[in-house]
C-alpha cells in the first residue's frame, strides 16, 4: 500500500518548487503517491485520493478550507511554514484576511512543518498547534559548484554579490552602503558589486564599478551564482527583528552550493548553521564591523578557501537526502503509514468559490497600490516581472509533473 501524499500551494515559487522536487524523489525511494497542485486547481476528488495533504505557505482561504475538510475527513494535514507570515511588513487589509486564513489553517492542522526552530516554538506556541517537525533543503554534489574565486584578490578587482528577494533595498542600505564607502577611502581595493533583486540604488558605494540585476527566477538564479566567479556572498539581516529571525538560511546554502563565501549577520537565522571562521563568516550588525568582515574577507584569501570547503562538506553531509529524509521519517512516520477512510466530499466548490472574489478583489487593490508608490511605469515594470516569471514557473511546474508521472 502507498500513502498517497497531496501537496498544494497558491503559488508555485521557490519553497513549493522545492518541496515538490524533495517528494518526487521520496516518490523514488518509498511508498509515496504524490500529486502537487495549485489550490485553486484542486478538485473534490483529490481531496478523496489523498492520505496526506500538505498545504505550503498557506496564507489563503483555500488552505483554510482544506484544513477544515481534512480534519473533518480524517486526512492528516501539514502546514509548511518558512517564514513568520504573521509579522509581514505588509499589513493592508488583504494581508489582515491572508494572516486569518494562515491562523485558521494551524487551528485546524494536525502539524506545522518548518525549517526554523524558533517558529516551531513560537507559531506551533501561538496557535495550539499540538505537533512540529523540522525539515532542511536538500543538496545533492551535482548541484555543488567548487570555489571559482581569485586566488590572490588583493589589489584586483574583488567580486562581491549581494541579492535581496523582496526588491528594496533597505538591508544593503542599513547595513553595508556605508561599509563600502569607508573601504573605497582606502584606495586598496578595486571592487566590482553586484545587487540581484534591487531596482534602483541612491548610495554611492565607492566601488569600482556597481551591477543592478533584476530579479531572477530560481532556477535563473542559481545558474547566475554558479557562472558569477564571486569571491565574496553578503547576507545581511536586520537583528531582533520578528520577521527576519524566523526566515531559513536558505542564502547559506546558496553561496555555498555556489562555491561562494559568505558573510553573515551574527544572529538568527545563521547562527543556527554558521560557525564563525570555519564554514562561513559573522559579523555584527554595525558599519564598522561589516567594514572589517568585507576587508578581512578580501584579504584573507585563505580563511575564505578553507571556510566555503567546510561548508561543501556540510551540505554534502548534513544536507544530503538521505539524511533529511530519514530524519523526516522520524518525525512523521505517518507519512508512510497513514491511510485515510474513503469518504466522499463536495465541499471544495464553496472554498474556491469565496476565494475567487479575494483574490480578485486584492489584484485590483494591488494595481492601485503599485500606481500610487510607483507611478505608471512602476506598474509597467511590476507587469513584466510578473509575467516573466509566471511564465519561468510554469514551465518549471511542468517539468516537475513530467517527472511525477515518469
Amino acid at each position: 500500500m502507498y500513502t498517497k501524499i497531496l501537496i498544494e500551494y497558491e503559488v508555485y515559487g521557490q519553497t513549493a518548487e522545492m518541496l515538490h522536487a524533495f517528494f518526487l524523489e521520496m516518490q523514488n525511494a518509498f511508498k509515496i503517491q504524490i500529486n502537487a497542485k495549485r489550490s485553486i486547481a484542486i478538485k473534490n476528488t483529490d481531496i478523496q485520493w489523498s492520505d496526506v495533504i500538505i498545504s505550503v505557505r498557506s496564507t489563503c482561504s483555500i488552505s483554510s478550507g482544506i484544513a477544515a475538510l481534512c480534519k473533518k475527513l480524517q486526512r492528516f494535514h501539514i502546514v509548511l511554514l518558512d517564514d513568520n507570515l504573521f509579522n509581514h511588513r505588509r499589513q493592508d487589509w488583504f494581508m489582515k484576511r491572508r494572516q486569518k486564513a494562515l491562523g485558521d489553517t494551524l487551528h485546524n492542522t494536525d502539524l506545522l512543518l518548518t525549517p526554523n526552530p524558533l517558529l516551531a516554538k513560537d507559531i506551533g506556541e501561538a496557535y495550539a498547534v499540538k505537533r512540529s517537525a523540522h525539515i532542511d533543503t536538500t543538496i545533492h554534489e551535482s548541484e555543488i559548484t567548487p570555489f571559482a574565486g581569485h586566488s590572490a584578490p588583493v589589489g584586483d578587482v574583488v567580486r562581491i554579490v549581494y541579492y535581496s528577494n523582496d526588491g528594496t533595498s533597505s538591508y544593503f542600505t542599513t547595513l553595508l552602503a556605508k561599509a563600502f564607502e569607508e573601504i573605497s577611502k582606502s584606495n586598496r581595493y578595486k571592487i566590482e558589486m553586484t545587487l540581484i533583486g534591487i531596482e534602483t540604488l541612491t548610495d554611492s558605494l565607492g566601488c569600482s564599478q556597481v551591477k543592478l540585476i533584476p530579479h531572477l527566477s530560481y532556477t535563473d538564479f542559481k545558474k547566475f551564482l554558479r557562472n558569477g566567479h564571486f569571491d565574496i556572498g553578503l547576507a545581511p539581516v536586520i537583528e531582533d527583528d520578528d520577521f527576519s529571525k524566523y526566515k531559513y538560511f536558505n542564502k547559506y546554502m546558496e553561496y555555498s552550493a555556489a562555491g561562494i563565501p559568505g558573510i553573515y549577520s551574527n544572529c538568527p537565522p545563521y547562527t543556527f548553521v554558521i560557525k564563525d571562521g570555519y564554514n562561513g563568516f559573522l559579523s555584527n550588525n554595525t558599519t564598522g564591523d561589516w567594514q572589517q568582515a568585507i576587508i578581512s574577507g578580501i584579504e584573507n584569501n585563505e580563511n575564505r578557501v578553507a571556510c566555503i570547503q567546510n561548508a561543501q562538506h556540510s551540505l554534502k553531509t548534513d544536507f544530503s537526502f538521505e539524511k533529511v529524509s530519514t530524519a523526516l521519517l522520524q518525525e512523521i512516520p505517518e507519512l508512510l503509514t497513514y491511510r485515510a477512510p474513503k469518504v466522499k466530499t463536495n465541499g471544495m466548490k464553496w472554498v474556491k468559490l469565496k476565494y475567487s472574489v479575494f483574490i480578485f478583489s486584492e489584484r485590483i487593490d494591488s494595481t492601485f497600490r503599485t500606481m500610487r508608490q510607483s507611478g505608471f511605469c512602476g506598474l509597467v515594470r511590476r507587469t513584466m516581472l510578473f509575467i516573466r516569471t509566471n511564465k519561468q514557473t510554469a514551465h518549471e511546474r511542468r517539468e516537475m509533473q513530467k517527472k511525477e508521472g515518469a
